[in-house]
């Protein structure tokens, strides 16, 4: 009886230490063409595992971003049905764009999950983009959440005819959110006071 609690017990642990758990995260290096500008969601650290499908939540200003549309020619998701929404009226999380694939996504490697295209405003100036948190993950084939971490929020801006990307909270434009981007802040409120 002994031996078998203790293989419950080692079981139950190497279950928990041996949980699935995915990255997704939106590089900077975006491409723009006109007046459309395309974001690959990338997925790492997948170590090649099998997922039944995801849900993903995109947050953007939707009066500078307009028209999204899903492209997976080229990507993980290409020839698989993707399920789209852009409102959300009944919840609380927010978010302006959905993205989902429910069943037989398959065995998972690292890459482009798919690509979202939004057209840019004539006035586009900036726009955050980031995940919503709570509504973006991916499921095992029995709908149970496989942990899923997500990248931290973008800043798209306009600036010299190009478009720029940055970290949110990166104040002094350099690509990092480091102690410079706090004195970038203090400098500024000090330059503000005088």
């Amino acid at each position: 009886m002994k031996k078998i609690n203790y293989f419950m017990i080692v079981m139950f642990f190497m279950c928990i230490c041996t949980c699935e758990a995915v990255h997704l995260s939106i590089p900077k290096d975006l491409t723009v063409s006109g007046a459309y500008v395309e974001i690959p969601i990338h997925v790492s650290q997948t170590e090649n595992m099998i997922a039944g499908g995801f849900s993903i939540r995109l947050e953007y200003d939707d009066t500078v971003l307009l028209n999204p549309e899903v492209i997976s020619e080229g990507t993980l998701t290409q020839g698989k049905p993707i399920l789209t929404k852009t409102e959300f009226p009944d919840d609380q999380y927010g978010g302006k764009f959905g993205i989902g694939i429910i069943f037989n996504l398959g065995q998972l490697t690292d890459g482009i999950l798919f690509k979202i295209r939004l057209q840019m405003s004539e006035g586009f100036i900036f726009s955050p983009l980031s995940f919503v948190d709570k509504k973006s993950n991916f499921h095992s084939s029995d709908m149970y959440k496989i942990e899923t971490s997500i990248s931290s929020p973008l800043v798209l801006y306009h600036s010299n005819e190009s478009l720029n990307v940055t970290y949110s909270g990166d104040c002094n434009w350099d690509g990092q959110l480091d102690l410079k981007d706090v004195l970038a802040i203090m400098k500024k409120m000090a330059e503000s006071s005088d």
